[in-house]
C-alpha cells in the first residue's frame, strides 16, 4: 500500500508540472474540442456536400475513421504531455534522481507512462459515447479504446526514446504522428501496397473497423505490444547512460 502511494505521489507530482504549462494544459483540452467538431460539424457538412453534388452519402462513409480518431486523440495527448515533462526531467538530470527514491525506476515507469496512458483511457470513454458518429456497441467501442491507449504510448516512448530535450520532443511528436497513419490506409488505398504500413498497428486497428475481422483486432494488439516492449527497452538503455 505504501509503495502505491509512492507512485500516485510522483503521478501528482507530474500532472502539477503539466499544469504550469499552458501549451500542455491545452492539449489535455483539445481532445474535447475536436470532438465537438466532429461530432457537430462533420454531420452538418455531409448534408451540404450531398446536396451540393446531389448524393446520397459524402463522407458518412469515413465516419468510422472519425471515430477511431476521437478514441486516440485522448490519451495520444495525455501521453504526448507525460513525454514532454519525461524529457525535462531527463535534460535537467532529475529523472535518475527518482530512481534512488522509493518510487525506483520501475514506479518512475510507470507514473510517467503507464498511468498517463490508462488516465487518457479513461478521458476517451467518456469523450467517445458523446461524441461518436457510428455508435458502436459497448463492446467494439471499449475494444478501439484500449487499441488507441496501446498506440498512443507507443507515441510517448517513440518521443521519448529518440529525443534528447523537449525541443527535440516536440519535432519528434509530428514525426511519430505518421505512426497513426496506418489508419487512414486500408479506407483508401485498397492495392496490396497498402501492406508496406502493416508494420503499424494502426493499419490492422484501420483494417479491423472496415471489417470486424478478429485476427486483424488482435494483429493491432500484438503489435502493439512488440512496439511498446522494443521502444521501453530502449527508453530504459537511454536512462542507464
Amino acid at each position: 500500500m505504501k509503495h502505491y502511494k509512492v507512485l500516485y505521489r510522483s503521478f501528482l507530482q507530474m500532472l502539477s508540472q503539466i499544469r504550469r504549462d499552458p501549451m500542455l494544459v491545452m492539449s489535455l483540452i483539445a481532445p474535447s474540442l475536436a470532438g465537438a467538431l466532429f461530432k457537430f460539424i462533420i454531420p452538418a457538412l455531409e448534408t451540404f456536400v450531398c446536396k451540393e453534388f446531389n448524393m446520397n452519402k459524402c463522407i458518412q462513409p469515413y465516419y468510422v475513421l472519425f471515430d477511431l480518431f476521437l478514441t486516440i486523440l485522448a490519451p495520444t495527448m495525455f501521453c504526448f504531455a507525460s513525454a514532454m515533462v519525461i524529457l525535462m526531467e531527463v535534460d535537467d538530470k532529475i529523472a535518475n534522481y527518482y530512481f534512488v527514491t522509493p518510487v525506483g525506476k520501475q514506479g518512475y515507469l510507470i507514473g510517467r507512462l503507464l498511468f498517463p496512458t490508462i488516465l487518457g483511457g479513461i478521458y476517451s470513454m467518456i469523450l467517445f459515447p458523446i461524441f461518436n458518429l457510428t455508435h458502436p456497441g459497448f463492446a467494439l467501442s471499449t475494444f478501439y479504446i484500449v487499441v488507441a491507449a496501446l498506440m498512443s504510448s507507443i507515441v510517448s516512448l517513440l518521443v521519448i526514446a529518440l529525443s534528447s530535450n523537449k525541443v527535440e520532443g516536440m519535432a519528434m511528436t509530428k514525426l511519430a504522428g505518421l505512426l497513426l497513419i496506418g489508419l487512414i490506409v486500408p479506407f483508401f488505398v485498397k492495392h496490396p501496397i497498402q501492406y508496406v504500413t502493416s508494420i503499424l498497428p494502426s493499419f490492422w486497428l484501420g483494417k479491423f473497423a472496415l471489417d470486424h475481422t478478429v485476427v486483424n483486432g488482435l494483429l493491432s494488439i500484438v503489435l502493439s505490444f512488440l512496439w511498446i516492449g522494443l521502444l521501453a527497452h530502449h527508453f530504459e538503455r537511454k536512462l542507464v547512460s
